[in-house]
């Protein structure tokens, strides 16, 4: 804390004593020192920091590095990884030191969560992962464990789509078209004819990826606009 100017101070106690408060505390924090702190930080101290500014290109790059990560490592490493993932944002959400402080059992009720740091912690695994975990995640799942299991078996179902994405990506249009493929991935896309998108795109003018990104990309069919 940094100490006040005596007019100030004197100020300040004026005004203390013109308002209804039980009581009232003047406190001015070095940010700078609160800063410093990091990931130490207690929650309720971190109001009075301003936000550092997270871009979407950082966002992926932190994840598609996790993601690397965890290709790396066997089923039970990768397991320990999301734990240990989980069990480090929440001691960061909590001002906690280390995660050591939770446990993967102990219950986030117990913990002392709130909604602000409901979704502090779901922005911030969101970032690490990839994922778009809702808001309400830590109420849906009890603990840290809990936790971690959803969002491996979230990221395990997302590699699976991208691979099946690459597969399809890499067999040429042409052989898509004469095999037939391509008009029942559209159909199953609910793509059920007409040559044109919402966004003014004829399917003739696209290329390979674009195309198959259209198919894969768009499950409701809103994006295409069947001629009647």
């Amino acid at each position: 804390m940094v100490p006040f100017e005596v007019d100030e101070a004197l100020t300040l106690f004026d005004h203390a004593l013109t308002t209804d408060a039980a009581g009232v505390v003047p406190v001015r924090y070095d940010l700078a020192a609160l800063r410093a702190r990091g990931d130490t930080l207690p929650h309720l101290l971190r109001g009075l920091l301003p936000k550092e500014r997270r871009t979407a290109a950082t966002t992926a790059t932190n994840a598609e590095a996790f993601r690397g990560k965890l290709d790396a490592l066997s089923p039970e490493e990768r397991d320990q990884a999301v734990l240990d993932l989980v069990r480090t944002h929440v001691a960061t959400v909590l001002g906690h030191r280390s995660a050591d402080a939770i446990g993967p059992q102990r219950a986030f009720q117990e913990l002392g969560f709130d909604s602000l740091g409901a979704v502090e912690l779901r922005n911030g695994l969101n970032a690490a992962t990839g994922l778009r975990l809702p808001a309400t995640v830590i109420f849906d799942h009890p603990n840290a464990q809990a936790l971690a299991e959803r969002i491996r078996k979230e990221m395990a179902g997302s590699e699976e789509d991208e691979a099946i994405r690459k597969i399809i990506e890499s067999i040429p249009l042409t052989s898509l078209k004469s095999s037939g493929l391509l008009d029942r991935l559209m159909e199953l896309a609910g793509h059920n004819g007409g040559t044109q998108t919402n966004n003014g795109g004829d399917i003739d003018d696209m290329d390979a990826e674009s195309l198959i990104n259209l198919v894969l990309d768009d499950t409701s069919g809103e994006a295409w606009n069947a001629d009647e």
